[in-house]
């Protein structure tokens, strides 16, 4: 069985255990990160999909790929 991993494709994003949270630094205070929570993993631990932050304002995308392999 395959397994696909979530990567950000579009946006400042970072994935935490509870989900994937905006990392745009935010426009008061550039050394602070948005931090948000986005949206949460499903089952399979996996996230993709559109998304767009309720605080910043910015999109984010997110993919399915494929793990990459290391020679």
């Amino acid at each position: 069985m395959m397994t696909l991993r979530s990567a950000v494709i579009k946006g400042r994003a970072r994935f935490t255990p509870d989900g994937l949270r905006c990392a745009n630094p935010r426009e008061a205070d550039e050394e602070r990160l948005c931090n948000k929570l986005i949206c949460k993993p499903n089952d399979a631990g996996q996230t993709a999909g559109k998304f767009r932050c309720d605080r910043c304002k910015q999109d984010i995308e997110v993919a399915l790929v494929l793990p990459r392999r290391v020679a």
